[in-house]
């Protein structure tokens, strides 16, 4: 069964920068704040999106702004700073600019060495940024036993059966306000105000009052009158719809409980049945394939997994420069295989763990991991890296998580030929 991996990173790619006839003007930030940096001055621009309201200030003064000493040439020339911190011009075509003349004369200009300063705390900011999502999105990979959770015992699996209840249906409340009376009246006394006038001012008064009064007694009984047969039916439909989530909470929570009552007893087909329905749902950020068998006899769980391939691991990393810059280098042989060993014994933990977990009556796994590699005809074929025999209690005592992967895996009855340098050499499985 195949267990695929569905998350992915977005990095933004950089900052822009324009360069036209009639001088340079630059850029920087997003929707909401930014810097513009051209001929006529350096202003700030912030605003809400999506609103129209924003405003414009000038961050210079006329009086110290310096005089371009740029020239520009014929057509537009896009300056693009890319996620490593590199400069790279453009032609408007679109066309990398590579004449060391012509980039001279670009770079000579005024407004290109002030934009830079402008970016500079911003770019260190964004490039940092990045640094630490390559960082997070390498550990995702190769670390996957960090997410092995602590195994639960069979008294807290028991427990929870035990504890497993419906879970209630919480009422709506009605949520139109109840009329308001003194509302009403001053809208009432609004309304006298602007319809009720007399030559007879003596008589304003209580011409205005008898309008409001009159009103009032009719319209705020109606209003309230209607308000209440909006609130019964309200409840008289919460009440139906109460009753019926309570049916199916209660229904659902019969077929849990004779769920976890099967596992817990080990009941062959719940066993094999919601192991397959986790391996289905679980993702990992490689391609793994599991196949599984399970032994109710002797509790035990069989498990032949084919391993990602070391050519699965990127071979070049980010390093982060004193100058704030990002370049790739390219990752040793004795890293790839230090990374590799730990990315497979890390899945076995991963499996493991997680298994472990389903059923209290699973108290022993065997998995074996095997890859594709090349023999030496240069052929492909599965060799098997590793096989370990898991028993439950250690998984108990601690949380595998929280463990070095290949040390924990020592740990048990395990078969595997790894050098000191993290070469590992083919192997014979367990059988069972």
């Amino acid at each position: 069964m195949g267990i695929r991996y569905r998350k992915s990173i977005k990095i933004c790619k950089g900052v822009r920068m324009n360069i036209s006839k009639s001088g340079v003007s630059y850029t920087f930030g997003g929707r909401g704040a930014s810097v513009n940096v051209g001929r006529n001055g350096t202003y700030l621009n912030t605003g809400i999106p999506g609103t129209g309201i924003y405003s414009r200030e000038r961050l210079d003064t006329p009086a110290h702004q310096p005089t371009p000493s740029y020239n520009p040439e014929p057509g537009a020339v896009q300056i693009i700073m890319n996620d490593r911190g590199h400069v790279e011009l453009y032609d408007d075509l679109g066309d990398l600019i590579t004449d060391p003349a012509r980039i001279r004369r670009i770079k000579a200009g005024a407004q290109y060495g002030a934009a830079m300063r402008a970016m500079e705390a911003q770019r260190r900011q964004k490039l940092g940024e990045i640094m630490r999502d390559q960082t997070a999105a390498s550990d995702n990979l190769i670390r996957i036993y960090k997410h092995a959770p602590k195994v639960e015992t069979e008294a807290v699996f028991w427990q929870k059966l035990e504890d497993l209840r419906p879970e209630p249906y919480i009422r709506q409340k009605f949520g139109q306000a109840a009329p308001d009376a003194g509302q009403l009246r001053a809208q009432l006394e609004a309304e006298a105000r602007e319809n009720v006038k007399t030559l007879a001012f003596w008589r304003r008064k209580s011409l205005r009052a008898d309008y409001v009064r009159e009103r009032f007694d009719r319209q705020y009984p109606e209003d309230l009158a209607r308000w209440e047969r909006a609130k019964r039916d309200f409840e008289d439909m919460e009440s139906l719809r109460e009753q019926d989530e309570f049916l199916r909470r209660r229904e659902e929570c019969q077929q849990q409980r004779q769920q976890l009552q099967r596992l817990g007893d080990g009941d062959p087909e719940a066993v094999e049945q919601t192991v397959g329905n986790w391996l289905g749902d679980m993702s990992l950020p490689v391609d793994v394939s599991v196949n599984y068998t399970y032994d109710a006899d002797v509790g035990a769980l069989l498990l032949d997994v084919d391993l990602p391939e070391i050519e699965s691991l990127p071979t070049t990393q980010y390093v982060q420069l004193q100058s704030g810059n990002l370049t790739e280098r390219k990752k040793t042989q004795t890293q790839l295989r230090e990374e590799y060993a730990t990315l497979i014994f890390g899945i076995a933990v991963f499996l493991a763990a997680n298994l472990f977990n389903l059923s209290p009556a699973i108290t022993g796994i065997v998995l074996s991991g095997y890859s594709q590699r090349r023999n030496a005809a240069g052929d492909v074929q599965d060799d098997y890296l590793l096989s370990v025999r898991f028993t439950r209690a250690p998984f108990e005592k601690e949380c595998a998580g929280d463990c070095d992967p290949i040390e924990f895996c020592q740990r048990f009855e395990n078969r595997c030929k790894m050098t000191a340098t993290k070469i590992l050499k083919p192997i014979e499985p367990y059988a069972d």
